[in-house]
Protein backbone atom coordinates (compact mmCIF):
# COMPACT_ATOMS: atom_id res chain seq x y z
CA UNK A 1 0.00 0.00 0.00
CA UNK A 2 2.65 2.52 0.77
CA UNK A 3 4.47 1.42 -2.57
CA UNK A 4 0.97 2.33 -4.54
CA UNK A 5 0.72 5.74 -2.24
CA UNK A 6 4.35 6.88 -3.30
CA UNK A 7 3.86 6.02 -7.07
CA UNK A 8 1.13 8.04 -6.65
CA UNK A 9 2.94 11.27 -5.38
CA UNK A 10 5.49 10.83 -7.66
CA UNK A 11 2.99 11.01 -10.59
CA UNK A 12 1.18 13.84 -8.78
CA UNK A 13 4.44 15.65 -8.55
CA UNK A 14 5.83 15.29 -12.13
CA UNK A 15 2.49 16.09 -13.93
CA UNK A 16 2.59 19.56 -11.82
CA UNK A 17 6.42 19.81 -13.04
CA UNK A 18 5.12 18.86 -16.45
CA UNK A 19 2.52 21.76 -16.23
CA UNK A 20 4.70 24.33 -15.35
CA UNK A 21 6.98 23.72 -18.51
CA UNK A 22 4.79 23.48 -21.02
CA UNK A 23 4.19 26.67 -23.27
CA UNK A 24 0.66 26.29 -24.24
CA UNK A 25 -0.86 23.58 -26.77
CA UNK A 26 1.86 22.87 -28.35
CA UNK A 27 4.51 22.76 -25.47
CA UNK A 28 7.55 25.04 -24.32
CA UNK A 29 10.29 23.06 -25.34
CA UNK A 30 9.53 22.50 -29.02
CA UNK A 31 9.67 25.90 -30.41
CA UNK A 32 11.07 28.98 -29.27
CA UNK A 33 8.85 32.43 -29.00
CA UNK A 34 11.77 34.62 -29.76
CA UNK A 35 11.94 36.53 -26.89
CA UNK A 36 15.56 37.21 -26.51
CA UNK A 37 15.51 38.06 -30.51
CA UNK A 38 13.42 40.57 -30.49
CA UNK A 39 15.33 42.65 -27.99
CA UNK A 40 16.49 45.73 -29.80
CA UNK A 41 20.03 47.01 -29.24
CA UNK A 42 20.77 50.46 -28.07
CA UNK A 43 24.07 52.58 -27.99
CA UNK A 44 25.72 53.23 -24.75
CA UNK A 45 24.03 56.93 -24.67
CA UNK A 46 21.00 56.06 -25.46
CA UNK A 47 20.96 54.11 -22.22
CA UNK A 48 22.04 56.76 -20.07
CA UNK A 49 19.51 58.88 -21.76
CA UNK A 50 16.89 56.86 -20.64
CA UNK A 51 18.33 55.71 -17.41
CA UNK A 52 18.73 59.71 -16.21
CA UNK A 53 14.46 60.15 -17.21
CA UNK A 54 13.88 57.00 -15.48
CA UNK A 55 15.70 58.70 -12.69
CA UNK A 56 13.89 61.88 -12.94
CA UNK A 57 10.73 60.45 -12.35
CA UNK A 58 11.37 59.01 -9.64
CA UNK A 59 10.40 60.99 -6.22
CA UNK A 60 12.96 62.47 -4.61
CA UNK A 61 12.30 61.37 -1.02
CA UNK A 62 13.56 58.99 1.26
CA UNK A 63 11.81 55.52 1.72
CA UNK A 64 9.10 55.57 4.90
CA UNK A 65 8.88 51.78 5.86
CA UNK A 66 6.28 52.39 8.52
CA UNK A 67 4.17 54.51 6.28
CA UNK A 68 1.24 51.89 5.77
CA UNK A 69 1.33 51.16 9.73
CA UNK A 70 0.48 54.30 10.86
Amino acid sequence: MKFLLSIFAIVLMTASAMAQTSGGPGGGRQRSHGHAQTEKSTTPQADEKAYNSALRGLPNKPYDPWSGAR
